[in-house]
């Protein structure tokens, strides 16, 4: 899975990231 993330930009994965929280309703935030 490592290796799939070289395609995605920062804010791309910041997204991901972010709506995969809200859909488990984890708290994450900004800067970390």
């Amino acid at each position: 899975m490592l290796y799939h993330l070289n395609f995605y930009s920062a804010e791309e994965l910041t997204a991901i990231l972010g709506r995969s929280a809200e859909l488990l309703q984890l708290q994450c935030e900004d800067g970390t």
